[in-house]
């Protein structure tokens, strides 16, 4: 299993190591969406399944989710910045 779906309920887990098509996650406060998508976009990135030159966006409700999913990411060591947007 790889390090960042490591901690990951099976629910999360499964919805992190899907890499075909969109996904939109809903949940309530508190019910690990951030972990879930920090979790599914360095899985995407790591396992090479979003080939270069293509791009990911990151769409969240709040500022505050998507500076929490950057500082979550960057802990993680991802590097792919120039592909990511985040907001």
């Amino acid at each position: 299993m790889s390090v960042y779906l490591a901690g990951l309920t099976d629910e999360q887990r499964h919805v992190a190591e899907s890499v075909s098509g969109h996904s939109v996650v809903l949940a309530g406060p508190g019910s690990g969406k951030t972990a879930t998508v920090t979790a599914k976009l360095a899985h995407i990135f790591a396992s090479s399944a979003l080939p270069a030159p293509y791009r990911a966006v990151a769409l969240t409700f709040t500022n505050h989710a998507a500076r929490e999913m950057r500082s979550r990411l960057r802990s993680l060591g991802f590097a792919d910045w120039d592909r990511l947007f985040c907001g």
